[in-house]
């Protein structure tokens, strides 16, 4: 989860920002949990009588699997690419690492009364899993694939 303070709130010029929407400079994560890095196209039309459209890029820092599902049932946006911000105790090294993501898996982590697990599938095949009491993949119940990246899909099939 990302916190935001009120000293790196950035005004917004009128007319370049959504009713609603707020910038800051700089946000804070706390704890070392993974996050999604999401780059989508939007594609926007000019006006209601106009054919026109234009496509903007985004980027989304997202710290929950479900918002990322969520974004894929807009039909005005594509998901070019997501990346994995995984923390050095998930990745196994002492620092944060930004990677390709292929797919992301889920499981349920046995004896914990449906207690979640994410499996998470590099571009390289590497696989970090994100489960209670360190429970291995193998030892996960009900996996099921939520999400396959169709840009690293179609990169890797080239």
């Amino acid at each position: 989860m990302f916190e935001t303070h009120q000293e790196a709130e950035r005004p917004i010029p009128p007319g370049l920002g959504d009713p609603g929407v707020r910038a800051w400079s700089y946000a804070v994560c706390r704890l070392f949990v993974p996050w999604l890095h999401v780059l989508r196209s939007v594609t926007y039309q000019a006006g209601e009588d106009d054919d026109e459209t234009y496509t903007l890029h985004e980027t989304l820092f997202l710290t929950e699997v479900e918002q990322l599902l969520q974004l894929q049932q807009n039909p005005q946006a594509k998901i070019v690419a997501v990346d994995l911000m995984s923390p050095g105790p998930l990745n196994g090294t002492n620092r944060w690492k930004l990677e390709p993501l292929a797919e992301i898996w889920e499981g349920l982590v046995p004896q914990t009364h449906g207690q979640r697990a994410f499996i998470y599938v590099l571009a390289d095949g590497k696989r970090y899993v994100d489960a209670a009491l360190d429970t291995p993949e193998s030892e996960l119940l009900n996996k099921r694939q939520l999400l396959r990246s169709e840009s690293v899909a179609s990169a890797n099939s080239k």
